[in-house]
């Protein structure tokens, strides 16, 4: 899982927030002696991973290239956080202004004493999902590191640089890799030093990506010129692009019908890769043309495409505008009017499943029905299967029922056990209130939030019920867990039948526009629905018992 150490980076706006932001009104000050009680881990007395010390540096020299450095301490506290939330570090760059140094890397075991450093081969550098799909962009790397010697108690020490040659008044992300509480928090720029204790975790809302919604700016901070990604001064169409202007506009269609058939083009015929624009120098960046060709491209490369379509066809009163916090683009008219250049996702308002989850030969086989809403169903089956399945789940066998809105779907994926502890993860729709980008929900929100559904409601419900080999039992006792206020109600319930586990999730959301005064409600009911305990059963596999955690 993607968290604590990926490297992101802030883009700098004109807004500036002070230092004291930090800590002020954001950390949570623990008393001498207190401690946090885990509802998932009812017997641990501590967060499921902590920062003992974290320690940054920036260093700019006069040509504005940067030294960042980071050196942190986590200590995990729980098999959880062992083996699903600190196992790896994820450092994303660019090879082309960008390199990596690993100054030290070593796990200090339980005891406080024993080092097992990290081995060579635990360092693989391989190409960032993001980028799979975009050959043009496959200079970019991510390094991952595998944790080694890992154990309840056990402190992880990194200790890296990465030197930037080009910064073009970029902010490494102080957000990213504060998932977890830390105890104390050094910053340096430039030599301009300011500590923090008892900082409060940053994004420990499981939806919400590592990235800021503010950018910050601390006091020592050189100012430098913010790149101008949106200038279209040399942003033309080709021959490419006039053709393709030919067979999507005919005279005979109005001013909005041409206008349409541009917008429409750009968003559903050419796919959006998601490659933050940090990660990119205006160079990397390729023309109209190119991006017509190969049917894919950036935010930025689509809304540069869309600029030059619309300009080469209505003529000026267009330009490229960018909001900073979410990394999104979309093209202004003179009217003010804004049309953003990637679709957005779509929330099915009904979703029902049940199915029945079995292990066996190392993997977890998923069989059952889904029933969804009568406009919703698709001639490809399979294709439908894979979403509602979700995310690491392939099926197999996917067909309709004649004459229902019943889908029987079957899947599977590989039961990882580690250290005789299987982590079972709920499988949830990619078509439901998952689909919606949560990176769009900060703490506050002074406006009204449109959830993108067709219907004025949402409604999801899942049942799985788990057949345990002889010999497995759960780790937790059945339980159950409910968020409930005026706008719905999310529960999760773990109900053992002998060697059955019947797991039952559950979300009534009654209105899909919501009013800023109700949206501490909204992100109350997201936030138990994407948390972690509602998500997930650790189950012990025969034979291999875990060994208790020790008492802090």
């Amino acid at each position: 899982m993607n968290i604590s150490w990926k490297i992101l980076f802030g883009a700098i706006a004109a807004l500036a927030v002070p230092a004291s932001f930090l800590c002020a009104e954001n950390a949570v000050t623990l008393m001498p002696g207190a401690r946090i009680e885990l509802k998932n881990f009812p017997d641990v007395k501590a967060p499921e991973a902590v920062y003992k010390h974290v320690e940054k540096a920036y260093c700019f020299d006069a040509n504005g290239a940067c030294e960042f450095r980071c050196k942190s301490e986590l200590r995990v506290n729980t098999l959880f956080a062992m083996n699903e939330l600190c196992g790896e570090t994820f450092i994303v760059y660019n090879p082309k202004f960008q390199r990596v140094k690993i100054n030290a890397a070593y796990t200090i075991a339980a005891d406080g004493v024993t080092r097992v450093d990290v081995p060579e081969n635990a360092f693989n550098t391989v190409l960032p999902s993001f980028a799979a799909d975009a050959p043009a962009f496959n200079f970019l790397r991510e390094l991952v590191i595998t944790h080694t010697a890992l154990e309840p108690g056990a402190t992880i020490v990194l200790d890296y640089s990465v030197f930037s040659a080009e910064t073009g008044g970029l902010l490494f992300d102080e957000y990213a890799d504060m998932s977890f509480p830390c105890e104390h928090l050094v910053l340096n720029f430039n030599g301009s030093v300011t500590e923090y204790f008892n900082v409060a975790a940053r994004s420990r809302e499981q939806y919400f990506v590592a990235k800021k919604t503010i950018p910050v700016i601390y006091p020592g901070m050189p100012v430098t010129p913010v790149r101008d990604f949106c200038a279209t001064e040399n942003v033309a169409l080709g021959d490419e692009g006039k053709r393709l202007l030919k067979r999507l506009i005919r005279d005979t269609m109005s001013e909005s019908e041409k206008r349409a058939a541009l917008v429409q083009f750009v968003r559903e015929q050419v796919a959006t890769i998601a490659i933050p624009s940090e990660l990119l120098l205006e160079a990397h960046l390729r023309n109209p043309d190119t991006v017509i060709s190969s049917a894919y491209g950036t935010r930025l490369e689509k809304a540069r495409l869309l600029w030059a379509l619309l300009s080469k066809t209505f003529g000026d009163g267009f330009k490229i505008v960018r909001t900073a916090d979410d990394d999104s683009y979309a093209i202004e008219c003179e009217s003010g009017e804004k049309i953003a250049v990637a679709p957005g996702k779509t929330v099915w308002e009904e979703i029902f499943l049940n199915f029945a989850c079995e292990f066996s030969d190392g993997k977890e086989r998923i069989r059952g029905a889904a029933t969804v809403a009568p406009s919703l169903i698709v001639p490809e089956a399979k294709l439908l299967a894979g979403d509602l399945l979700g995310a690491g789940m392939k099926p197999s066998k996917a067909e309709w029922l004649p004459g229902q809105d019943r889908l029987l779907v079957q899947g599977e994926r590989a039961a990882e056990v580690t250290d005789g502890i299987l982590i079972w993860h709920v499988p949830v729709a990619k078509r439901g209130i998952a689909a919606f980008d949560f990176e769009t929900l900060p703490k506050e929100r002074k406006s009204t939030l449109k959830i993108p559904v067709s219907g004025d409601a949402v409604s999801e419900a899942y049942t799985y019920t788990v057949h345990l080999p002889e010999g497995w039992s759960p780790a937790e006792k059945a339980s159950e867990n409910k968020t409930e206020n005026a706008l719905g109600k999310v529960c999760f319930s773990v109900r053992q039948d002998g060697r059955k586990l019947v797991v039952v999730k559950t979300l009534e959301l009654k209105k899909t526009t919501i009013a800023a005064e109700a949206y501490p409600e909204f992100r109350a009911l997201m936030t138990s629905w994407f948390e972690a305990a509602n998500n997930r059963l650790i189950i012990r596999v025969a034979g291999k018992a875990p060994e208790p955690e020790k008492a802090e």
